[in-house]
């Protein structure tokens, strides 16, 4: 891969918008470089022979996910409204690079097979790695109405995985944030730290 022209990146953020649009401009090449040369630098650190790539779409109409990540590419929707409505495109800028850091936090930080394990044992009524050790002497009679619930039928253990599945991306997604913050307090830690400002001032 071509070394990104940061300088320029830099550049064209802060150019009129009658020049270059918000949507040619975050999903250039120019830019989706830039991130994925970020990404390459990140995650050799822990793996070299990993590969990550970056994809930013201009899809508007999408209101579901503003990103994600499946471990080997990043998807973010640059169009997305929540985006799209701040005030200018350095703050778009920042979100966008503030996703990014968010995703790249799950490919370094996530145990992406753990969860998937976790989520299969339970048609087997098992945890994953361990039974919970719980101090709550009432944790037997919750834990065979669990496992009750669980083979009730299909719709019953779909409910269950994924009810584990947002309970665990909750705790997860403040214990990634923090250590990307920790861990790279530059551009990666400082945009999510950013975007975390954004979000948590627009809560009511």
């Amino acid at each position: 891969m071509a070394r990104v022209n940061h300088k320029r990146v830099k550049q064209l953020i802060t150019q009129e918008k009658h020049r270059y649009s918000d949507e040619q401009f975050f999903t250039s090449p120019l830019f989706m470089n830039y991130l994925q040369e970020i990404a390459a630098t990140q995650t050799g650190r822990y793996s070299p022979s990993k590969r990550v790539s970056v994809k930013v779409v201009w899809a508007p109409e999408n209101t579901g996910y503003r990103a994600a990540t499946d471990n080997r590419v990043i998807w973010i929707n640059a169009g997305h409204e929540s985006i799209t409505r701040l005030g200018n495109r350095e703050d778009r800028f920042e979100d966008i690079c503030g996703l990014f850091a968010h995703e790249l936090a799950h490919v370094l930080f996530t145990d992406f097979l753990g969860k998937k394990a976790c989520l299969n044992r339970l048609a087997y009524q098992k945890w994953y790695p361990d039974t919970p050790d719980a101090s709550d002497p009432n944790f037997p009679d919750f834990e065979s109405e669990f496992w009750a619930f669980c083979q009730e039928d299909a719709k019953s253990l779909e409910a269950a995985r994924m009810l584990i599945s947002e309970l665990a991306n909750i705790l997860e997604d403040g214990h990634i944030e923090q250590r990307m913050m920790y861990e790279y307090p530059g551009v990666l830690g400082g945009n999510l730290k950013n975007m975390r400002k954004r979000k948590h001032a627009d809560m009511p």
